[in-house]
């Protein structure tokens, strides 16, 4: 429930379905829900709030690869980490010790799931073979946003000035420190980002009133043009929302895949096509990946064609 302008690539080895619309959306959405939740190896609580905790999905042969995982939901405390429970044993039976993150969220919340993922991407199983060479970070959706903008962060690129995310960027460990980081055992840095059907464009989100005003709720309300501010006044919500939109920051320096329907009814192909227009302009390393006839939920559902090709693709 979640989530520029350059060609599309079709995804080889998908099969086309029928458009998604209407019954379809709500069938492929169906199909996500209903599956059975699988239950972690291990949780790991990398702060003290409730949310701040990560399901660890661990492999029997492990391939090396670490896959942190961001759900979707429009950033809505209503819609939590165990829809994707399916997609990250599927990836641990692939071989990827497998992150599954919980991140605070409600309205008003940027702050704090902005300091929760970047805290969690570096969290470390407590236990499993461990010596994961490559890290490959996933988000679908909402999760997409977050996963395009921890990308760009992680790999030393603007972290907002102000709030706890700031603390964290001046202290040694750099923006990555906090509890769950056990040093010599946490993953290597992120090296690659997969983001699925991504709100990738917030203030056309916040235009299109994509999600029902879900930019505006996780953001605040007033998110218009930026204008000046006196030092150490709070920032405003246009501030926060162009500091977080994936397509106005800087290019991660890391190669990037998006994945995105092009029946996407809830968060529209134009976000992910508008991305990779303006990145690849600024000279980023980025593929559009675009699924004929698919919705917003297929990809992150084990047995579809759509999923089959995110799971070989990583």
């Amino acid at each position: 429930m979640t989530a520029g302008q350059g060609p599309a690539v079709p995804v080889g080895g998908a099969e086309p379905g029928p458009p998604v619309g209407g019954s379809g959306a709500v069938a492929e959405e169906a199909a996500l829900f209903g599956l059975g939740h699988v239950p972690a190896d291990a949780t790991v609580a990398y702060g003290p709030h409730p949310d701040q905790v990560v399901d660890f999905y661990l492999p029997r042969r492990p391939s090396g690869l670490r896959v942190t995982l961001l759900h979707g939901g429009f950033w809505r405390a209503a819609y939590d980490r165990r829809h994707l429970a399916p997609l990250a044993a599927a990836l641990a039976a692939r071989g990827a010790e497998t992150a599954l993150v919980e991140y605070r969220r409600g309205p008003g919340a940027w702050e704090a799931a902005a300091e929760d993922v970047l805290r969690a991407t570096r969290c470390a199983a407590p236990y499993g073979p461990g010596g994961a060479r490559r890290h490959v970070l996933v988000g679908h959706s909402a999760g997409g946003q977050l996963a395009l903008w921890v990308g760009t962060v992680c790999a030393g690129g603007p972290v907002p000035p102000y709030g706890p995310l700031r603390a964290d960027a001046a202290g040694s460990a750099g923006p990555h420190a906090g509890p769950g980081d056990t040093g010599a055992c946490a993953p290597p840095p992120v090296s690659r980002v997969v983001a699925v059907a991504p709100v990738a464009d917030l203030l056309r989100a916040r235009d299109l009133r994509t999600g029902g005003g879900a930019v505006e709720d996780f953001f605040g309300p007033g998110t218009g043009e930026r204008t000046g501010e006196r030092p150490g006044e709070a920032p405003r919500p246009a501030d926060r929302l162009r500091e977080a939109d994936p397509v106005r920051l800087p290019p991660p320096p890391v190669p990037v895949v998006l994945l995105h329907g092009t029946a996407d009814p809830d968060v529209p192909p134009e976000l992910s096509l508008r991305y990779v227009s303006a990145q690849r302009a600024a000279g980023g390393d980025v593929t559009l990946h675009t699924l004929d006839g698919v919705g917003h939920y297929a990809p992150v559902t084990p047995g579809t064609p759509a999923c089959e090709r995110l799971l070989t693709g990583l």
